[in-house]
């Protein structure tokens, strides 16, 4: 069981610096856009902006939510 908690736990971990690399790599892309003054590259890095916070928030979300069923465990343990 807990090995299995410990995959959840990594996987929005995971997840969480997947969406802050996304975000740094959008971020380079629209300054060199800008830079270069590239509207087709500009829209790429606002996209990969966006995803990398959505992928911050389903880590967030997959942490927010081991952690409850941990407590319901441990709780239901005594």
């Amino acid at each position: 069981m807990t090995s299995a908690l410990d995959a959840i736990v990594q996987s929005g971990s995971a997840d969480q610096m997947r969406g802050y690399a996304n975000q740094a790599m959008g971020k380079t892309k629209l300054a060199v856009a800008l830079a270069t003054q590239s509207p087709e590259l500009a829209g790429a890095g606002i996209a990969q902006q966006a995803l990398g916070e959505m992928q911050k928030f389903v880590g967030e979300a997959k942490l927010a939510a081991d952690r409850d069923e941990l407590e319901t465990i441990s709780a239901l343990r005594g």
